[in-house]
C-alpha cells in the first residue's frame, strides 16, 4: 500500500506524501522513519496537518502521543 501511495504521487506530480501516527508504537513513527519520513514539528507542519491532528485529539486520541510526518519525493 505505501508503495502503491508513493508511486502515485509520483506520476501526479506531488512533493510529499505526509501521515498522522503514534509517536510510541514500534509499528508507527519508528517503523516510517526507516523508509524515510521525517517527523514535523510544528513550526514546519502545513495547516492542513495540524488540523487533522487537532481532529482527532476531539475524537478522543492522546494528542501527546501523536505526530505528524513528511516523505518528501
Amino acid at each position: 500500500m505505501l508503495d502503491t501511495a508513493r508511486e502515485y504521487a509520483t506520476e501526479n506530480g506531488l512533493a510529499a506524501l505526509t501521515l498522522t501516527t503514534f509517536r510510541d508504537l514500534p509499528f508507527n513513527e519508528q517503523f516510517y522513519r526507516k523508509l524515510g519520513y521525517q517527523t514535523l514539528d510544528e513550526a514546519e507542519m502545513p495547516e492542513r496537518l495540524t488540523e487533522i491532528l487537532k481532529d482527532e485529539i476531539e475524537h478522543g486520541l492522546p494528542g501527546e502521543r501523536r505526530c505528524a510526518m513528511r516523505l518528501p519525493l
